[in-house]
């Protein structure tokens, strides 16, 4: 590419003409000779530098979207715990809910262990020592089977969930854990660069824009998931420092249409809500907007990964309702490479006795978790690749 362009600005200036060696010069003596070779090389030189620059400038979409890429390929083996605190506004609704909780997330790039803490209900944004409420869910996909063990207090009360379809692995990262910061954005169902390599249109800004202190490259994508801007920070391994994302009716939203109606029996529920608690959500939405800053990098063995960040979701319904919420994020205890096979990761760890419910299956057929594995109240083993008691 640089020799082509070097080529062209040579083409364009001496073989058509715009260089002309002054009427002076003697072109028989070898003196006059020897300085035009030595004015042509000097030119051509300078061009070919100007050229070298001018081509290396800026990345192109392919180079930042590569960048960004690897970096995500280095932090896919990594452990680390986190803490959310949650503000939740309903234009209905007299005050905010604020509520926080802690997680603690392994995975090696294709399995997941998540463990979520129960949310509790506080008064202060600044508040960070949240209490273990003795309540969380562990969430496991082992490459096979997703896993949702509920973990109350009492051990008796703990249930489990069963599937094969790793959607509900893609369901919980994009939509209900959902860390921006990580490329999670709520109703995706799909990352970053897989939605920047297939938009419909995309362009990278000639313009680079200053985001704490640091000059970054502005990539804008227009897909079926709407419309996705992010600004990608070269000093900071090319991580997301900043995005935003609108979604319009048509535009996908939990692989569905943003506009598709709630379930028509919620409309017909009769529930009594508690005095000063807003109604059920009973009309679709039309637009959805995610806005993502205050992204903060800390480098861990050459890698830089984002540790906190700020992150609103507003969505509107067709009948002016309007709910936001107000994320603020953090991460301690990062580890790159952890040992998996040390922290008895990606295998349930499910007491004897756990009733057990899996997708698909007669929820009126009594299942158990025993040993390992799953039993019927007879105590015969049942197949989860065919979710049917093994045979004798």
């Amino acid at each position: 590419m640089k020799q082509f362009t070097s080529r062209i600005l040579y083409m364009t200036i001496f073989e058509e003409g715009f260089y002309q060696v002054p009427p002076y010069y003697n072109v028989s003596s070898r003196k006059d000779i020897f300085m035009k070779k030595i004015i042509i090389s000097t030119v051509f030189i300078i061009l070919s530098f100007i050229a070298i620059c001018y081509s290396g400038q800026n990345p192109t979409i392919e180079e930042l979207l590569a960048k960004y890429e690897q970096t995500q390929i280095n932090m896919k083996n990594i452990h680390f715990k986190s803490e959310t605190i949650m503000e939740e506004k309903d234009s209905l609704a007299k005050e905010s809910n604020l509520t926080a909780c802690r997680a603690e997330f392994y995975t090696d790039g294709t399995r997941i262990d998540l463990t979520v803490g129960e949310s509790i209900h506080i008064s202060n944004k600044d508040y960070r020592e949240i209490p273990d409420s003795g309540y969380s869910t562990r969430l496991i996909w082992d490459e096979n089977h997703w896993y949702q063990h509920k973990r109350p207090e009492k051990s008796e009360d703990q249930r489990v969930f069963i599937s094969k379809r790793e959607k509900w692995k893609k369901d919980y990262l994009f939509n209900v854990y959902a860390v921006a910061i990580d490329g999670y954005f709520i109703g995706d169902s799909n990352t970053v660069s897989s939605i920047f390599r297939n938009a419909d249109q995309i362009k990278l800004y000639e313009e680079q824009e200053n985001i704490n202190g640091v000059s970054c490259y502005v990539l804008e994508a227009i897909s079926k998931y709407g419309m996705h801007k992010i600004w990608i920070d070269p000093e900071h391994g090319y991580n997301i420092c900043q995005a935003e994302v609108v979604k319009n009716r048509n535009d996908l939203f939990d692989s569905k249409p943003l506009s598709n109606p709630p379930p028509e029996d919620i409309a017909n529920l009769r529930i009594t809500l508690p005095e000063g608690q807003p109604p059920l959500i009973t009309k679709s939405k039309v637009e959805a907007i995610l806005t993502v800053n205050n992204v903060k990098f800390q480098e861990y063995n050459d890698v830089w990964i984002p540790i906190s960040g700020d992150w609103k979701h507003t969505v509107a319904y067709e009948d002016g309702r309007i709910l936001t919420a107000l994320f603020n994020y953090k991460k301690y205890d990062i580890e790159l490479s952890p040992d998996f096979k040390e922290a008895k990761t990606f295998e349930p760890n499910i007491p004897n006795g756990t009733t057990v419910r899996i997708e698909g299956e007669n929820l009126f057929i009594p299942l158990y978790w025993q040993n390992g594995k799953v039993v019927d109240s007879n105590g015969i083993e049942v197949d989860l690749k065919t979710s049917k008691p093994s045979p004798q």
